[in-house]
């Protein structure tokens, strides 16, 4: 064997640099909790009336924390579980394009709670397009880390599962794209979007089952 197929160093590093990515992920997920919990302080606080749409973009709110929490989980899950290559650019695109979008996203929409004139509070729809885009950013790039990826995963699960991850971060893509054009349809993209993050913590939490339903035929899998 060469240096070249094995170099302890090298995975050593490659792991440190995961530990990383997950560490300033967590981080920003506790950024996110407090700024949605503010939000949700700030409008339940208030006596004047609050728009429907006000409560579905502090939904919105709570969906990128757990948007957050199921990319933590999933980025360990196929590095670590599925044992996916990691390479070291990964730390740097995973939170220019995940991470710090997400957080943009969810200052925005806090922003986007506005007063008026002590009557009631309402939603600026032109901040909330902003956090809506920022979202899109986010699942769009994670939908392109999937065809990068989840392809080096073919030994340890067949397609369908690939695909439906994929398929689940491309629809939510499309889905906040749907949403910065049409504001007023924060309500059902809030609900749309819950299916989505539940779907999949459903299938991180059947991963045991889903290994050995969905292994991939020994006569299809090509050889090293």
């Amino acid at each position: 064997m060469t240096a070249d197929k094995i170099d302890p160093n090298r995975d050593e590093l490659y792991r440190k640099l995961l530990e990383i990515n997950v560490w300033a992920m967590l981080l920003i997920v506790a950024l996110v909790l407090e700024r949605a919990s503010d939000a949700i302080v700030s409008v339940t606080s208030v006596t004047q009336k609050v728009d429907t749409k006000v409560w579905a973009a502090v939904f919105v709110m709570g969906l990128v924390f757990g948007l957050l929490l199921a990319t933590t989980v999933g980025i360990l899950a196929l590095h670590v579980r599925f044992q996916a290559p990691y390479r070291y650019w990964y730390i740097i695109l995973d939170n220019i394009f995940v991470t710090v979008p997400l957080y943009i996203a969810v200052r925005f929409s806090a922003a986007s709670i506005s007063t008026k004139s002590g009557t009631s509070v309402y939603l600026n729809e032109d901040l909330f397009r902003v956090g809506a885009v920022m979202i899109a950013v986010a699942l769009a790039f994670l939908f392109t880390r999937d065809l990068i990826v989840l392809p080096k995963i073919r030994d340890k699960l067949s397609v369908p599962p690939l695909v439906a991850v994929s398929a689940l971060h491309l629809l939510g893509a499309l889905l906040f794209v749907l949403l910065a054009i049409v504001p007023g349809a924060v309500l059902y993209v809030a609900v749309l979007g819950s299916i989505g993050l539940g779907l999949f913590f459903a299938g991180m939490a059947a991963i045991p089952v889903i290994s050995i339903r969905f292994a991939p035929d020994p006569t299809t899998v090509s050889g090293p």
